[in-house]
């Protein structure tokens, strides 16, 4: 026997059935849910049926979290060197700008987004 009734799961709300309580329907399975709210059991059955296939839950949520935490690292170091390239775009252009106007131009573009091959 499975560890859980198989999916897909439904609600049955017990004042549409005249039902002491209400219940989770899987296949062959009713679960009552006499003490959860409806809201609650409603809900409790979308996340089963979301989880369909996914064999631990768990696994896939601290998964998850390593992912997110992965993705944010590599924004925080993408974002720190951008601010080093602008750093070092604004101490060329700062230290063009007298000698060789046309450099200092590209790196202000640089810095503004935009690009230089109409200059």
């Amino acid at each position: 026997m499975d560890k859980h009734a198989p999916e897909p799961w439904k609600f049955a709300n017990y004042r549409e059935l005249n039902r002491e309580c209400g219940f989770i329907v899987s296949g062959n399975w009713e679960i009552t849910a006499d003490s959860v709210h409806p809201d609650n059991a409603t809900r409790i059955v979308e996340c089963v049926n979301a989880m369909t296939g996914i064999e631990s839950p768990l696994k896939l949520r601290e998964t998850w979290d390593a992912v997110k935490h992965l993705e944010l690292d590599a924004y925080h170091k993408a974002a720190e060197r951008i601010e080093k390239l602008e750093a070092a775009l604004r101490q060329i252009q700062a230290d063009t700008s007298e000698l060789h106007p046309a450099i200092a131009n590209i790196a202000a573009k640089a810095l503004e987004g935009g690009n230089d091959e109409n200059s």
